[in-house]
C-alpha cells in the first residue's frame, strides 16, 4: 500500500514549473508541485484502501488534503471514499477555498457522498463566492449523472439561477452558468425551461483572468448536447 510519504514524493517528482504557472494562473495558489491530471490518474491507480479496493484511499485523502498543496489536495478529491464523507468534513474542504477547478471536483465528489442533499441546500445558497460554486457543481454532476432524479427535482434551481446569476461573484457566476448546461441536457422539458431561462438572463460575461478560457454560451451548449444525442440515436 502506496504511504503518505511516498505519494508527496511522486507528486513532486511528477510537478512541471510549466504546469505551476498556469494553474496559478487559474488560481492555485503558491503551494504545489504542477502535476498534470494524466499523472494524477495514473498516480490513483497505485492507491489501494485498507479494505483492498482500489483507486480510494479515504484516510490517505484527509492526510493529503491537510497538507494545503494544490495538487495534494486535487489528489485527495481523487482517492476520497464519498460513503465515508460527511458533512463537517466536506465543509471543511471549502473553508477558504480560491481554486474553481478544486470547488468543480469536491462538488462532484460530494454529490456522491450521503451529505450530497444537505450540502447542495447550504452551498447553493451561500453568498460565498467559492461555497456557491461547489454547490452548483454538485447540482452540475447530479444533472449529468444522476438519472433518477425527476425533472421537478431541477426545475426550482432553473428559477434560482435565472433569478441570481448575473448578480452573483465571478467563479459562482460560471459554476451557475455550466449547470444550467447540464440541466438542459437532461430532458426535453428541461431543455425547453433552461432556453427559455437564457433568453432571461442574457449574455453572461465570466472574468477568466490571464488564460485562455472561454464563457459557455448556454443556449449553444445546450443546443449542441441535443445535436450529440440526435447522431447517437440514429
Amino acid at each position: 500500500m502506496i504511504s503518505m510519504r511516498e505519494v508527496m514524493r511522486e507528486l513532486e517528482s511528477m510537478g512541471t514549473a510549466q504546469n505551476r504557472k498556469i494553474y496559478q494562473r487559474h488560481g492555485a495558489g503558491e503551494v504545489l508541485f504542477g502535476v498534470s491530471f494524466a499523472n494524477l490518474k495514473k498516480l490513483k491507480r497505485k492507491v489501494v484502501s485498507a479494505e483492498g479496493k482500489k483507486g480510494v484511499n479515504h484516510e490517505l485523502s484527509l492526510a493529503l488534503w491537510n497538507t494545503g498543496n494544490a495538487d495534494a489536495q486535487t489528489f485527495a478529491t481523487l482517492i476520497a471514499e464519498p460513503a465515508k464523507l460527511n458533512v463537517e468534513t466536506l465543509e471543511s474542504w471549502v473553508e477558504g477555498l480560491r481554486y474553481y477547478l478544486l470547488a468543480d471536483l469536491i462538488g462532484d465528489v460530494a454529490a456522491q457522498s450521503p451529505a450530497s442533499m444537505q450540502l447542495l441546500k447550504n452551498w447553493t445558497s451561500s453568498k460565498i463566492e467559492f461555497k456557491k460554486r461547489t454547490g452548483y457543481a454538485l447540482l452540475n454532476y447530479l444533472a449529468r449523472e444522476d438519472m433518477h432524479l425527476a425533472d421537478s427535482f431541477f426545475e426550482p434551481y432553473i428559477k434560482v439561477i435565472e433569478r441570481e446569476l448575473q448578480a452573483s461573484d465571478n467563479r459562482a457566476k460560471e459554476g451557475m452558468n455550466n449547470c444550467l448546461i447540464a440541466i438542459g441536457g437532461r430532458s426535453a422539458s428541461l431543455k425547453d425551461q433552461v432556453l427559455q431561462a437564457a433568453k432571461s438572463i442574457g449574455v453572461v460575461e465570466i472574468d477568466h483572468g490571464e488564460t485562455s478560457c472561454k464563457t459557455f454560451v448556454i443556449e449553444a451548449y445546450v443546443n449542441k448536447i441535443w445535436d450529440r444525442k440526435k447522431l447517437r440515436s440514429k
